[in-house]
């Protein structure tokens, strides 16, 4: 565990026991201190004020739990007896995390023994209620600034692993390794949208901490809401696929949402022959044979993304408001679409999709 989830379980644990303990690094410099046990930066082991049991994790790394010394024979037994209960229970707690990370895994990948039913072990006081989100972090294997992988998925892990409501796992498809964070929600009444809302605001945050802290630029994905955990591996199709759609359409933004790509998902699944018929028999021939082609359906594109609008479009653009209509009626003519109509708006987006798709723009 990290010194953050070391002190956020230390803070649970004293307030249910009335315990009062602090945690310091290998070097003595404390960490947390709940109020009244100390005034100095530095704890060491055989200080006479303090009674203290270090605790090591699986990293190496070594932090030590330290508690006021009453000053008597008893209280000092007592005291120490807390420590090494509270040591046991955080070993207790990180082991437990660790079971759950395997759990996930398994699940992910599909591994023999670790059927969907085993996804009721992953959290703790499970409502029937309860709503779930999947998120996937696609991360490259090193950053052009030097970032790695391995540090991605450890900054990853930090954020989220030791909370009840996230189980946190990597995993393999095709090759390729993911963070896998699976997010239990408290039922709102509220639609599934809101749910992915909240996901998408997790995904986004830890993508920027990874960019800071690893260096490595990161997208997510998050799936569908999820009545019940046993849907994991309906999820991780649906965030996968988000992903892929998020690549083919060169998609830049830091999280991928299921819900809002079903368009782009449509015509990933489509037969190539079927997506240029439709091309053809939306665009037309003259538009392919028209000098500075690229450039008008560059145009259009940027005016559908701007919801129609041709004032910002060409703001967009760096082009006059006149330019972009110029360019809007040309393509009009040559094609007989009125881009600024919501039926052939949408004809004109779907067309642009499938020549991208296609890699033809």
């Amino acid at each position: 565990m990290t010194a953050e989830n070391l002190i956020s379980e230390i803070k649970l644990l004293n307030e249910i026991s009335g315990f009062a303990c602090g945690l310091a690094d290998s070097g003595g410099t404390v960490l947390y201190c709940p109020e009244g046990v100390c005034r100095q930066s530095k704890v060491k082991p055989g200080d006479a004020e303090f009674r203290t049991v270090e605790i090591q994790e699986k990293d190496g790394s070594v932090f030590v739990l330290f508690a006021a010394d009453p000053g008597d024979g008893a209280g000092t037994s007592l005291t120490d007896s807390a420590l090494r209960l509270l040591a046991l229970k955080l070993s207790s707690v990180r082991e437990s995390s660790s079971s759950r990370a395997d759990t996930l895994s398994g699940i992910l990948e599909e591994r023999e023994g670790y059927g969907p039913e085993k996804a009721e072990g992953l959290f703790r006081n499970i409502s029937p209620e309860d709503r779930y989100v999947l998120l996937l972090f696609e991360i490259p294997e090193r950053s052009s600034a030097g970032g790695q992988k391995d540090e991605a998925l450890a900054v990853i892990s930090g954020i989220f692993s030791e909370e009840n409501d996230f189980a946190v796992s990597s995993f393999f498809s095709d090759g390729r390794e993911y963070a896998a964070v699976l997010c239990r929600f408290a039922y709102a009444g509220t639609d599934a949208g809101s749910y992915c809302d909240e996901a998408e605001k997790f995904a986004l945050g830890a993508v920027g901490t990874v960019g800071a802290e690893a260096m490595i630029f990161t997208r997510s994905a998050i799936s569908d809401t999820a009545a019940s955990a046993a849907d994991i591996p309906v999820m991780r199709t649906q965030a996968l696929e988000a992903l892929h759609a998020g690549t083919v359409f060169d998609f830049s933004g830091g999280c991928l949402r299921y819900d809002k790509l079903a368009l782009e998902r449509l015509i990933c699944s489509l037969p190539g022959p079927i997506c240029r018929e439709f091309v053809a028999a939306t665009l037309g021939p003259r538009i392919t044979e028209e000098r500075g082609a690229d450039e008008l359906l560059r145009t259009v594109r940027v005016f559908l993304d701007a919801d129609q609008n041709v004032s910002e479009a060409a703001r967009k653009m760096y082009i006059h408001r006149n330019t972009m209509t110029y360019r809007l009626e040309k393509f009009q003519k040559l094609t007989g679409l009125d881009c600024s109509s919501f039926g052939d708006g949408l004809r004109v987006r779907m067309a642009l999709l499938i020549l991208q798709y296609l890699g033809e723009i």
